[in-house]
């Protein structure tokens, strides 16, 4: 789930709102982080240390977003180990941060008061546990089309339907072998979702 799947989500569109960082909209959500913890305040503290790469952060500690070096500073530390987007309660925007987001087409979201943060927790945590889950079971179905020796069609086509995905009409199927002696900066896993990104948008939904 990457952070324009993730505004395509009825509860998530009508209490969130991107504000900056439009550019950046195919970064890749791998779960959620809350850095709200007083010892951000710290000069000594360094939140890269626990970042991984695709969290969705979110910042609503007042001390914090009105703090405008301090957070620029922490958000750019955080950005530098990929980050996939940063939420931010309403009316704790600041311009330079906008500025900042815009410039690193990193998707700055503005969160209403409407929308709880254990209900936006519990929505994302969800989509992710089932994207995970969906992706697993496509995987699976392929490989049992490609590696079984007695295919039961009517089988297949089951299966496929519960995935909602068709296999009556035509179907590509595309193989994609990378140079190892490239340098990648993404996993595995990221470089797939970009892939599927990409295929999204030429109006391939399946893929």
């Amino acid at each position: 789930m990457n952070c324009e799947d993730l505004m395509n989500i009825p509860k998530i569109y009508s209490g969130m709102k991107l504000i900056a960082g439009g550019s950046g909209m195919y970064r890749n959500i791998r779960w959620i982080y809350f850095a709200d913890c007083t010892q951000c305040l710290s000069d000594d503290f360094k939140v890269s240390q626990l970042i991984h790469g695709g969290e969705l952060v979110i910042v609503t500690n007042a001390a914090l977003t009105d703090n405008d070096d301090k957070m620029l500073s922490m958000i750019v530390e955080m950005n530098q180990k990929n980050i996939a987007g940063l939420v931010i309660n309403v009316g704790q925007i600041s311009p330079m941060l906008t500025e900042y987001c815009n410039d690193n087409e990193l998707p700055l979201f503005e969160l209403s008061y409407d929308l709880h943060l254990i209900d936006l927790s519990q929505i994302v945590c969800k989509a992710l546990v089932e994207e995970e889950s969906n992706t697993n079971s496509i995987d699976q179905l392929l490989a049992a089309i490609i590696y079984s020796s007695n295919i039961n069609d009517a089988d297949i086509k089951i299966r496929a339907g519960y995935l909602g995905t068709s296999i009556s009409d035509k179907n590509h199927i595309v193989v994609l072998k990378l140079n190892k002696n490239n340098k990648l900066q993404d996993s595995y896993e990221n470089l797939q979702r970009y892939i599927r990104y990409e295929f999204k948008n030429y109006g391939l939904q399946k893929c």
